[in-house]
């Protein structure tokens, strides 16, 4: 009975190791899981969820991008739903050189 109980113990052991960490554990990767882009796209009414003072809310709804909002990948932002936001294109432009600065962008589009 003891090695039963104590075979039962290894094959937990066994299989927890085989098993893959959730991915929405994961956040230390620039991959953001699906799971997580299918919550924050119904969250946002599938439309750019960037808010103007002055205009309001954007209602672009193609050429929609995953934002690292509050802080971005590069400095150390993670990819959860409190972090993350969906924007066009262009606020998603507009906020890389609020964060990085217009010279940054000019460096990448010198890349391309």
């Amino acid at each position: 009975m003891a090695l039963e109980n104590k075979l039962k113990q290894v094959r937990k052991c066994e299989l927890k190791a085989i098993r893959r960490p959730s991915p929405i554990q994961n956040v230390s990767s620039r991959y953001i899981p699906q799971v997580i882009k299918r919550k924050i796209r119904k969250r946002a009414s599938y439309t750019c969820e960037h808010v103007s003072m002055h205009r309001g809310k954007c209602t672009e709804s193609r050429n929609l991008e995953f934002d690292h909002h509050i802080t971005p990948y590069s400095k150390g932002g993670k990819n959860t739903l409190d972090n993350l936001r969906l924007v066009c294109k262009n606020h998603n432009t507009r906020q890389f050189v609020l964060d990085f600065g217009s010279k940054s962008l000019e460096k990448i589009t010198q890349k391309i």
